[in-house]
């Protein structure tokens, strides 16, 4: 029986394939040439140097004979070292055993390896010598200083240092998995990678940041200088001294407030970290106990905060409390006495979270772990608050939030001034008129089960709130509408929010923001489940 004869587009299609991978053969053939000029003549130097103890092989000087630059100048004189002993990757980086152009001069990836040039190369500096100020290094160490008074210590943990955060990522080796420009922009832009990050965006000018960089680059798994024994003594070699001059003539409250960074973040009087709220005037915004307790444990007082936890011994925590105390007396009496208009009080008080505008995006606002209500373009929110509401919130304060209580601060006249000024200048319309609310969902007679209100959660809330309920959803950060998702493992808020106000947010809504109705999409039974969803996210009781 004879075969079928194959059809007779086979063998052009055949041919075509052919000449195909025959093309893109010589096209990678003809890239890697163009890309990889080896410039020698099969002669390839193979040095091996002494780095600490560590031998070092490289072929750097098959392109670079006696360390010359790429145009073939000499290399500069760096006495009292040698390029003979350092070789070229101790201090330029690199890929020395590379035998590809790009990758010799560590280009891809993160720019761990990537070469080093000019001032950059001070950042190698901190990897042989130990920490202190040393000619050549002066960015490097402007660093370290910055690291230092910035509180970056409180965060992030760093061997070596005397104190070490546990909050942030660990930076003891930071500098072997990025590059300069990528600690820079890590610096600069937290929240480009990852989104959501909880590290503040700090208000450092690009040298600042670059300064820091060329610290952290020095930051290595295995610095040259320090033996595992040096290492775990962790002793630091700026003493409070050092880092913030004229600390001296500070009263020891103030001197307090500076070695434990707390200015780093915050404002107090005339210094202001521009990241945290004014200390200034919480001696009278928040009980002592509260100003005592909060530093130790501030995601107990306000979920979610970004702020770390900063250990005080007890005499610490009295000599804080005091303070503060006396500093916001002497302002009540002098700045605040001085405020004739409900402008000046705002603007004392309220726009570094509120916005000058009243927009509610102030300058510190994004660092909070709640957005501030937005006065401005908001009136719906505010109809549908009774006066009541509004004079209790600013005298009392928002539980679980950074809106303190101004009962202590501001006399009754004085609220009365701010809230009218509110309503005048951002809110609009009259203080009084409000909207009637509409009625709330009856309790059913039979309830859903805990395990359907979860399953309601997960399908509605989400995207928006977090699986856990944190506000951390995948479209949080997409929401232009603020305060962002509420935070519902928020004990502090929740437990001071009544049913009847959750019922109606999930029910109706809440103007101003983000969240939408669910009326006619959930029935009543589906929406007091949501609710108790709440209050266990939250373990908050009904008030």
């Amino acid at each position: 029986m004879n075969q079928p004869s194959p059809p007779r587009w086979v063998t052009p299609l055949y041919i075509a394939a052919l000449a195909a991978a025959l093309a893109v053969l010589g096209t990678i053939l003809f890239m890697g040439i163009s890309h990889n000029p080896w410039p020698l003549d099969g002669d390839i130097a193979d040095v091996t140097i002494n780095l600490g103890g560590t031998p070092v092989r490289e072929h750097c000087t098959s392109c670079h004979p006696e360390g010359s630059t790429a145009t073939g100048s000499p290399h500069p004189d760096i006495a009292p070292h040698e390029t003979a002993e350092l070789g070229c990757t101790g201090c330029h980086l690199g890929e020395g055993m590379a035998l590809d152009l790009v990758v010799s001069h560590g280009l891809p990836g993160n720019g761990a390896r990537a070469i080093l040039k000019k001032k950059d190369i001070q950042a190698s500096c901190y990897r042989c010598h130990p920490l202190q100020p040393l000619a050549g290094a002066e960015k490097a160490w402007n660093g370290y200083r910055l690291y230092l008074q910035k509180g970056c210590d409180s965060c992030h943990p760093l061997a070596g240092l005397q104190q070490s955060g546990r909050y942030a990522p660990d930076l003891t080796a930071v500098g072997d998995h990025l590059g300069i420009d990528q600690l820079v922009t890590a610096i600069r832009d937290p929240d480009r990678e990852p989104v959501n990050s909880t590290m503040p965006r700090y208000p450092l000018s690009k040298r600042q940041a670059r300064n820091i960089a060329l610290f952290l680059k020095s930051r290595t798994a295995r610095p040259l200088f320090q033996t595992p024994m040096a290492q775990l003594q962790k002793k630091s070699l700026l003493q409070p001294d050092d880092l913030f001059p004229g600390s001296e003539q500070l009263s020891p409250g103030q001197a307090l407030l500076q070695r434990k960074r707390c200015i780093a973040c915050h404002r107090y009087n005339r210094d202001d970290g521009r990241i945290g709220p004014d200390l200034s005037y919480s001696g009278l915004l928040r009980t002592d106990k509260y100003l005592a307790d909060f530093p130790g444990d501030p995601t107990a007082l306000i979920g979610g905060t970004r702020m770390p936890a900063i250990r005080l011994t007890a005499t610490e925590q009295r000599l804080l409390v005091k303070e503060l105390r006396q500093n916001a007396d002497r302002l009540q009496q002098t700045r605040l006495a001085k405020a004739a208009e409900g402008r000046d009080l705002y603007m004392l008080l309220c726009q570094r979270c509120h916005a000058a505008d009243g927009n509610g995006l102030g300058p510190i606002a994004a660092n909070l772990a709640q957005m501030p209500r937005a006065f401005a373009n908001n009136r719906n929110f505010f109809a549908d608050k009774s006066d009541k509401e509004l004079q209790q919130s600013l005298a009392q304060g928002i539980p679980g939030t950074s809106m303190p209580g101004f009962a202590r601060l501001l006399s009754p006249e004085r609220r009365e001034m701010l809230l009218n000024l509110l309503f005048k200048a951002f809110i609009g319309g009259d203080r009084y008129a409000k909207r009637r609310l509409p009625e709330l969902p009856p309790k059913p007679e039979f309830a859903l089960t805990a395990a359907a209100g979860q399953q309601l959660f997960q399908q509605y809330c989400i995207r928006c709130h977090g699986r856990s309920g944190t506000g951390r959803g995948p479209d949080a950060a997409r929401l232009r509408l603020q305060p962002s998702p509420r935070n519902l493992t928020n004990t502090g808020y929740l437990v001071s929010r009544s049913d009847n106000q959750l019922l109606r947010a999930i029910t109706y809504g809440v103007p101003g923001t983000a969240m939408p109705s669910w009326l006619g999409e959930l029935n009543e039974q589906q929406i007091w489940a949501l609710l108790r969803e709440v209050r266990r996210l939250s373990m908050g009781e009904q008030p």
